[in-house]
């Protein structure tokens, strides 16, 4: 009896999961590829190409007037040391070109797959710190929140962080809550990967410790 109600339970939970999920895919893939770059995604392509060698950065990126002789050094450049601080985000996007595709709508299709996803995580996440209904609630103001779908329907790693942030946060939420030592473990990595792809989130990793330690 226990078993049946448990499993009903997960399946209402997957359910809602999904539904999020695919709610959050018809907003952010609708008209994906419509317009064309902005400038940041023509730099996220450029810088990916520098990073993995498939080419080098322009020679027009190299000019700078605050400089002696008027240029610096391609490794002295915002593309070629960003990519590198940032390795996991770029790898990531270098993972959604080789499978999409380098036009407008391929190389945001992963970053749409990713803010989708985000949804549905922030609802399961949730749930345990703040309840059913709270996390349903939170789950629906991010499927509807416009800048999220923006930053889902861009080719830069903005969303990629938006996750990694989320997750890590609720998941030292679960960990407080639950006292959970699988969680704890892969709040480690996961702490390190988001770091990778965004700096500033390192505030995030230290603010967990301070809360769970």
């Amino acid at each position: 009896m226990r078993f049946s109600r448990l499993s009903a339970i997960n399946f209402l939970l997957l359910s809602i999961f999904l539904l999020l999920v695919l709610l959050a895919g018809l907003l952010r893939f609708h008209k994906l590829g419509a317009w064309s770059w902005g400038f940041d995604e023509h730099f996220t392509m450029l810088e990916v190409k520098i990073l993995f060698g498939e080419t080098t950065v322009p020679n027009e990126y190299l000019l700078d007037g605050t400089v002696k002789n008027g240029t610096v050094k391609p490794e002295d450049t915002q593309y070629y040391r960003l990519p590198r601080l940032l390795c996991a985000a770029y790898a990531v996007h270098r993972l959604g070109y080789g499978i999409f595709g380098e036009d407008e709508f391929g190389s945001r299709a992963l970053m749409a797959m990713l803010g989708s996803l985000s949804v549905g995580l922030i609802f399961l996440l949730a749930k345990p710190s703040i309840g059913f209904a709270g996390a349903f609630i939170l789950s629906l103001l991010v499927l509807l929140l416009p800048e999220h779908i923006l930053h889902s329907q861009c080719n830069r790693f903005y969303i990629q962080a938006f996750l990694l942030i989320s997750a890590v946060i609720l998941l030292g939420a679960y960990v407080a809550v639950r006292q959970s030592p699988t969680a704890a473990f892969w709040l480690g990595p996961l702490s390190v990967f988001m770091v990778l792809s965004h700096s500033l989130s390192g505030i995030i990793w230290a603010g967990n410790c301070l809360f769970l330690f």
